[in-house]
């Protein structure tokens, strides 16, 4: 294939150069001298080793700059900013290792099993780090909103999963059928970056924004807003039960359940809320 002509010629004139400069001519000890090769091989060396010598750095720390920072200001907590980091993090580690597996164990849509092409993560990095950091924010956003309602952080979380749960899926199934045309596209830079997209909308939408996301925000519960300020507990989620919901009531939502609906808390409230929790 053309990489492993590209990899035979870099590795045979390496070996030349090597031999060249371990036995100098006795007759020039002290001169000096530079050999250039030129052509296709060389060219993408130099171009591969320029981008992997400034990308993934430059890139790291100007997402997690950004992230942590835009999060400390736009939540006030010190805390949200790493949570999403760790949720960039898992979506990238399983989709990058997915692809790798398609690509090159696979060898799916004639992949010649040479991995990623070194060009892919440089390009579509920023756009992954978008599509993971973009359902996340807006079902944080939500949550925020309802906890400076006065809901506590678990019934916040719920009732922001309740409304945007359709929304965010509705939009991630629509990313993943515009981005899946270039699946099929004979190009392997542009399968890659396709597989690469479809599978981050998917893992984000249905596993990391439905799961990940509030599992990890029932780690530390009311800590997450800190050093914010964020109101005392003063309203919490009222649920029917199957019984308790009217029989010609034809929007359930096909659980048994009615819309969610909020109760504030009196001094009766409170209290049962109170011995539920020491219980």
């Amino acid at each position: 294939s053309e990489s492993e002509s590209e990899s035979s010629f870099l590795s045979s004139r390496s070996s030349s150069l090597s031999s060249l400069s371990a036995s100098p001519s006795s007759s020039s000890s002290s001169s000096s001298f530079n050999i250039y090769f030129i052509g296709l091989g060389p060219a993408l060396m130099d171009i591969r080793e320029t981008m992997y010598k400034q990308a993934p750095y430059s890139m790291a720390l100007a997402i997690g700059g950004v992230v942590f920072v835009l999060c400390c200001i736009s939540f006030r907590s010190a805390f949200i900013g790493v949570r999403l980091l760790v949720t960039v993090i898992f979506s990238l580690a399983i989709v990058v290792g997915l692809t790798v597996i398609l690509l090159q164990d696979i060898q799916i849509g004639g992949a010649q099993g040479d991995g990623i092409h070194f060009v892919v993560p440089v390009v579509a990095m920023p756009v992954l780090v978008g599509l993971t950091l973009d359902y996340d924010l807006f079902l944080l956003v939500r949550i925020f909103e309802y906890r400076h309602k006065g809901f506590s952080t678990a019934d916040a979380t719920t009732l922001a999963m309740y409304k945007t749960s359709g929304i965010i899926s509705v939009a991630g199934g629509i990313m993943i059928i515009a981005f899946s045309s270039l699946i099929f596209s004979e190009l392997i830079i542009l399968k890659t970056t396709g597989i690469l997209i479809v599978l981050t909308c998917a893992i984000d939408t249905f596993l990391v924004r439905a799961w990940l996301v509030p599992a990890i925000l029932m780690v530390g519960v009311e800590a997450n807003w800190w050093p914010g300020k964020v109101p005392p507990v003063s309203l919490r989620l009222k649920c029917f039960s199957a019984e308790e919901v009217n029989d010609d009531d034809d929007d359930d939502n096909g659980a048994g359940y009615e819309e969610i609906e909020e109760e504030e808390m009196g001094e009766a409230g409170a209290q049962a809320e109170e011995e539920k929790e020491e219980e």
